[in-house]
């Protein structure tokens, strides 16, 4: 590389510390977002961590990560004031910008219920937007008991009505054996805001279309039934019933994205018409700048924020990073950078190395791993087993390899409160710590 650089091109990215050229380690792939700027010896191994998770997301994600990293600050700061927006909605107990809230910690900030999903919708595409004003028409209507009879007018007695004509249904099969080419069947027609219904064993027939077991493939989804059934009911969707269950069955690249990164954190719209808006919004119906913000949130809601790069907020994450430099420049003797990550020497004789976790570690979600390491060769024990508190996952990542850092040069007296710990200490301290602790 060009010696000529200017100061900007020799300031890691990362921690935002500006270096001689000889100390800074340099981003060597072509297809990296950060070629060609400068990464410290101490973050690089960290970056190339979050780089890796990076392009493990779909193309358009990883599309959005490299060209609009702008735009995942602005959704963080966005989905923690609507978080507290609306009192109907249901989140992931915990802020996205290092803000714990007072009750049980979650490391996701995602939508809980439709409320929270009508919030985030709202948010993406504008206010005021009147498909969206009538996805919360649908919200309320399935909030507002007070004014439902006692009746089938709610999603909970339409099943009810469903399962007790089933009942009825299969007793009398059991003593009048009613016989057909298809079986022992009980067909009578039931009527529910203009539609007729057939009720059997083991499916539904809504206006001639059958509705039942979906991984057959040949029949929609019964387990949407009593949501659809219940917008014809209150007049909130005329469509035909069986294009609103195609539309709730679609297994869209948002569905599928949250099921397989995100299903843990996110409970995905009930609501037909909300989940609906959901894969609109998704597939730009709103829009590319209103999809591209739905697309970030996603990223966030599928990661833990502060533990990567590309979705935690860039200056706490330099912040945090600056505090694990400072540490080792003031522990030189004890503490020394490798490109495999950061050795410490712990006061009781044992090394430590501090790095990224392996893909295939039980320690991913941590986003690190803490080894005891050989000091005659490169041998290296298997990850100890420790974990960050749920009081501090709002922690960005440097924040916790500086708490690594200080707690495991300090091991024999740590071991005391950690028994993980404890258990690699040299043999006559464990005894020893084990019996004061």
């Amino acid at each position: 590389m060009s010696n000529n650089y200017k100061i900007a091109e020799l300031t890691c990215k990362s921690c935002q510390h500006t270096y001689d050229s000889k100390t800074m380690s340099w981003s060597p792939l072509d297809g990296d977002s950060i070629v060609g700027t400068a990464i410290c010896d101490i973050c690089e191994p960290w970056i190339e961590h979050s780089r890796e998770r990076a392009n493990r997301l779909p193309f358009w994600a990883q599309e959005l990560v490299h060209s609009d990293p702008n735009l995942l600050e602005l959704t963080r700061t966005a989905l923690e004031e609507i978080s507290q927006s609306n009192p109907n909605a249901e989140w992931g107990p915990r802020g996205l910008n290092g803000a714990p809230l007072p009750y049980r910690i979650h490391n996701h900030l995602g939508p809980n219920n439709d409320w929270a999903w009508l919030n985030v919708i709202e948010w993406c595409a504008g206010i005021g937007h009147p498909d969206i004003i009538r996805g919360f028409n649908h919200a309320d209507a399935r909030d507002r008991d007070d004014w439902l009879s006692d009746e089938i007018d709610s999603i909970t007695a339409i099943q009810d009505w469903i399962d007790h004509i089933r009942g009825d249904m299969d007793r009398l099969n059991g003593t009048l054996y009613f016989g057909s080419d298809a079986g022992l069947i009980y067909a009578e027609k039931h009527f529910l805001a203009d539609h007729e219904i057939v009720i059997q064993s083991d499916s539904i027939i809504i206006d001639g279309v059958p509705f039942g077991d979906a991984t057959d493939g040949w029949m929609l989804d019964s387990g949407a039934v009593p949501e659809l059934l219940f917008d014809s009911i209150h007049g909130l969707d005329s469509r035909p019933i069986d294009l609103r269950a195609e539309l709730y069955s679609l297994n869209t690249k948002c569905l599928h994205f949250i099921s397989q990164l995100a299903g843990r954190n996110i409970c995905a719209p009930t609501t037909p018409y909300i989940r609906e808006l959901m894969n609109n919004l998704s597939e730009g119906t709103f829009g590319i700048d209103a999809s591209r913000r739905f697309h970030a949130a996603l990223i966030l809601w599928s990661s833990h924020p502060e533990r990567e790069f590309h979705t935690c907020s860039k200056d706490a994450w330099a912040t945090s990073f600056g505090f694990v430099r400072e540490i080792s420049e003031e522990m030189p003797s004890h503490v020394r950078i490798e490109p495999q990550g950061i050795f410490v020497d712990g006061v009781s004789g044992n090394q430590y190395r501090i790095s990224p976790p392996e893909s295939n570690s039980s320690t991913i979600y941590d986003g690190f791993e803490v080894r005891t390491a050989s000091r005659t060769n490169d041998d290296l024990s298997k990850p100890i087993c420790i974990h960050i508190s749920r009081f501090d996952s709002h922690l960005p990542m440097g924040d916790i390899v500086a708490s690594l850092i200080l707690m495991l040069r300090q091991d024999i007296e740590s071991a005391k409160s950690i028994g993980p710990l404890q258990a690699h200490l040299p043999g006559g301290l464990h005894t020893r710590v084990r019996e004061e602790g």
